[in-house]
């Protein structure tokens, strides 16, 4: 591992920002390398780097698949692929302790398809599908025995397009688009 990732993640876990690399020190970029740090971080931080990290990863000793390792191994990528899960899943900002405690989880060595995964199979995801699917096709919020019925289905194993599906398939959805 280079020098200034070592001092990157020792920075991280005390709390505060790295210090900026030294000036001159990493190699000139090529476009395409550029547009691959630039691409990365995009789609893993949902941020474009700033100039001191994609000088540093620049460094034409680091491949491809490690500059992806070290921004995938960030405090930063934990918390956002958690923040973007709990967005994208649950329709809200996880709180303090879930970040914390997927954060935690994910540096234990699970990886964001798992805490995805763990967070699709809990009730709340159930709930979550169920509401949206019901305000989305019908125009209101599910009666508490059609919750019930919907999150039993889909805890043994009918998917959100098969509720979807279902739904759709309703007198009232049928009434409603008529």
């Amino acid at each position: 591992m280079l020098a200034w990732l070592a001092a990157v993640t020792a920075a991280e876990a005390a709390g505060r920002p790295a210090a900026p690399p030294a000036r001159g020190t990493a190699p000139a970029c090529d476009e395409r390398r550029q547009s691959l740090i630039r691409a990365l971080y995009r789609e893993l931080l949902g941020r474009g780097p700033d100039a001191a990290a994609l000088a540093q990863f620049c460094d034409a000793r680091l491949g491809d698949a490690q500059v992806k390792q070290a921004i995938t191994g960030s405090a930063e990528y934990r918390r956002h692929a958690v923040q973007t899960l709990y967005r994208e899943l649950l329709g809200r900002a996880p709180s303090a302790a879930e970040l914390s405690q997927w954060v935690t989880t994910m540096q234990q060595g699970s990886t964001a398809e798992q805490v995805r995964q763990t967070i699709m199979s809990s009730v709340e995801y159930r709930q979550h599908v169920v509401h949206t699917l019901y305000q989305e096709l019908l125009g209101r919020g599910p009666a508490t025995a059609e919750l019930t019925y919907w999150m039993q289905a889909m805890q043994q194993g009918m998917t959100e397009a098969q509720v979807r599906q279902a739904i759709m398939n309703s007198v009232e959805y049928k009434q409603k688009k008529s």
